[in-house]
């Protein structure tokens, strides 16, 4: 128990950049998001705080956003990449994009109707 009471004396009087290791560590912002589908729409909602610009990218069918020293993935699937939007409103990034065989699926569907 001593040894753990020195070891937090020492983190308590290391200076990182000038604040103390633990009250970095203890008061690290946690960022929020989620990732929502429907009709064939995915909708990802992320919180970056206000004023960051946040780096999204669609990679092996999934999206990852960077901002700050933080790094989102999100297994979306296969989506098309046109129809892939980002932007940020309030401090909170919005990515949507449809999926790949929505389309298809629609026009099958209409296609059939019409054949009989």
């Amino acid at each position: 128990m001593k040894e753990i009471d020195e070891l937090v004396k020492v983190a308590q009087n290391t200076k990182l950049v000038g604040d103390n290791i633990l009250n970095k560590w203890f008061d690290r912002k946690e960022y929020y998001g989620e990732m929502v589908e429907d009709d064939g729409k995915v909708v990802i909602t992320q919180e970056v705080g206000i004023g960051v610009k946040p780096s999204v990218d669609y990679v092996n069918d999934e999206i990852v956003i960077k901002f700050g020293r933080e790094v989102r993935r999100y297994k979306v699937g296969c989506l098309d990449r046109g129809s892939i939007k980002a932007y940020v409103t309030n401090g909170v990034l919005t990515v949507e994009g449809r999926r790949c065989d929505y389309d298809r699926e629609a026009e099958e569907d209409s296609g059939s109707g019409e054949e009989e």
